[in-house]
């Protein structure tokens, strides 16, 4: 009995795709671009959160900057010593 309704649902399936043929590819080629889209976007997003995380491992925890003239400067060894 169960085979008999899997196999009337298939034929039924089949049926369909042959009386609609045109607009079934057309959907699957619009789910697959959306699909695509939506991969390549959540991967690149990914690879950006990897890579911000890799940088901020690397980046001391405190940055001594020196601003001359609007210009950024070196600051002297002594001075680092007693910041």
């Amino acid at each position: 009995m169960l085979a008999n309704i899997n196999v009337l649902l298939l034929d039924y399936a089949l049926g369909s795709l042959k009386r609609q043929g045109g607009k079934s590819i057309f959907i699957f080629l619009v789910l697959c671009l959306l699909i695509f889209l939506l991969a390549s976007v959540l991967m690149i997003a990914d690879a950006i959160k990897v890579e911000l995380n890799t940088t901020l491992k690397t980046l001391p925890q405190i940055t001594l900057q020196r601003f001359v003239a609007g210009k950024q400067t070196n600051v002297s060894v002594e001075r680092v010593d007693t910041i």
